[in-house]
């Protein structure tokens, strides 16, 4: 999908972050050198990396080389705690562990992987990610609050990464073989990994584009306000993205007046989020000129969506906000209301393209 995608739109921009964009082309030189730094560093078919990482660049470029490399992506909330940081990487068997150098981030990481015996630590700058102003003002001003990997093997950076000579190895993988370990609460216990297949995930986004009505004439921007490492972003951000060619806005975290410049800045067209999410941004609506008009189209997801907040955020921006249902073992969306057509208060809507929906008897399944 990648590949396919650098070869048909090289020259556009893949991804701005924070004002800074790398293209297509850029993205797909970027992977392929990291895809071989990691094989030089061990990865073979079958290896969990872990990827504990908030919205960067970062995120894209080792994803894509992971699975260039044919390992498998183990996604990481960065905000774990040590106890379920070394759960995650205990059951998953994770032997490489990339993240950002946030130091309570990067502190916890290193004393876990330590722990657990993870072999590889590669430190993705956060500085590094920055358009050049606003990364030598994060160096000054947010100096206390960078993390330093230590200097031996075992540790390494991402520029590092980056320096590995030649193309990567070609791997051979089948579409049923799994490419990403998504771990997810459940209804009891320790967070488990529902095991997401290559096929799962380019099924999910050729779903979307039906969903959208097909590729887009124009480039869509795509406003990745969630995180990568949670499965509704990883499809209606990334995939979406890069199956159809368009640009992601990619955003550290959820901050509302950071979130309202940027609308305002890049005129994103497809914004996925969640309720709440969508109810802070009409709330400030209210009271602040905001100019909303580009955004065209969202899918909402991760909890119901209360009606009042879809038709005072449709009123506010003109856009059509659908509500869908998901789950991380569908990798994720399976449900959603159209776009155009009816749109049902409380409903999840219809089935996704390519969906099969079984209804069964709670008290006799089979």
């Amino acid at each position: 999908m990648l590949d396919l995608s650098v070869q048909r739109f090289g020259s556009r921009n893949v991804l701005d972050f924070m004002g800074r964009t790398l293209t297509y082309a850029a993205l797909g030189e970027s992977v392929d050198r990291a895809a071989r730094g990691l094989q030089d560093m061990g990865v073979v078919k079958g290896t969990r990396v872990a990827l504990c990482l908030p919205n960067t660049p970062y995120y894209p470029i080792l994803f894509f080389a992971i699975l260039k490399a044919g390992g498998v992506v183990v996604n990481v909330n960065p905000l774990y705690v040590e106890r379920e940081l070394a759960h995650l990487l205990e059951d998953s068997g994770a032997t490489i562990i990339a993240t950002c150098d946030i130091a309570e981030i990067h502190a916890r990481v290193l004393k876990v992987a330590g722990q657990m015996g993870v072999k590889h630590v590669i430190t993705c700058p956060i500085a590094g990610a920055l358009p050049t102003l606003k990364s030598i003002a994060y160096r000054i001003f947010k100096r206390a609050e960078i993390g330093r990997a230590p200097t031996n093997a075992r540790h390494s950076t991402f520029d590092a990464l980056l320096e590995a000579k030649g193309a990567p190895s070609p791997v051979a993988v089948s579409p049923d073989e799994v490419a990403v370990l998504q771990y997810t609460g459940g209804t009891t216990g320790e967070p488990k990994a529902a095991m997401l297949s290559h096929a799962n995930l380019v099924a999910n986004a050729d779903a979307m584009v039906v969903f959208v009505g097909g590729e887009q004439p124009h480039q869509d921007r795509v406003l990745g306000a969630l995180p990568l490492f949670h499965v509704f972003a990883l499809t209606t951000v990334l995939t979406y993205s890069i199956r159809t060619g368009a640009e992601m806005i990619l955003l550290p975290r959820f901050e509302l007046q950071q979130l309202l410049k940027t609308i305002e800045r890049t005129k994103p067209s497809y914004f996925p989020a969640v309720p709440t999410i969508y109810a802070a941004i009409t709330t400030a609506a209210e009271t602040q000129k905001i100019d909303l008009s580009s955004i065209y189209a969202c899918i909402s997801g991760g909890a119901p969506l209360p009606a009042e907040v879809r038709i005072a955020f449709e009123a506010a921006t003109g856009a059509k906000l659908c509500e869908g249902y998901g789950l991380s073992e569908a990798s994720p969306i399976i449900t959603c209301n159209p776009i155009d057509g009816l749109n049902k208060p409380g409903s999840a809507g219809l089935p996704f393209p390519g969906t099969t929906i079984e209804i069964r008897d709670r008290e006799d399944p089979m």
